[in-house]
């Protein structure tokens, strides 16, 4: 990887600082929430690189769910993970979260010419048949 792309990385990473919603609003959604959210594209992935220690290059990212709402900012996944999980809508952040994430791996693949870059996508076991 380039010296401009972990700038470029750096940067997209500072910009999606985790906030902490105020209050225990935040907290009040439930499964129909989460899938307005999904087709209103509030859900996005951001992707923290994975480094080889030994040669300072990026070997892959790990993709993260974010979740923006705008009526309160961002949304911890400690507090959307849980709720998706518990009202049955945890699968379809899994498969949101695969496809949008496995997608922008081919694009970079393809830009950078280098195919052995991998994505390490985090499931929750209630996704896993």
């Amino acid at each position: 990887m380039t010296k401009s792309l972990l700038a470029m990385l750096e940067l997209k990473r500072r910009q999606t600082d985790l906030i902490i919603p105020s209050g225990n609003r935040a907290a009040q959604f439930d499964a129909v929430d989460i899938k307005f959210a999904l087709s209103r594209h509030q859900f996005y992935c951001v992707y923290q690189p994975k480094l080889n220690l030994i040669t300072d290059e990026v070997v892959g990212f790990e993709c993260l769910l974010r979740w923006e709402r705008p009526d309160y900012g961002l949304i911890p996944p400690d507090l959307f993970i849980p709720k998706a999980e518990a009202t049955g809508v945890i699968d379809t952040l899994t498969y949101y979260t695969i496809r949008e994430s496995l997608a922008w791996l081919a694009r970079l693949q393809s830009v950078s010419g280098n195919s052995s870059i991998t994505m390490a996508i985090n499931l929750s076991v209630l996704s896993i048949p």
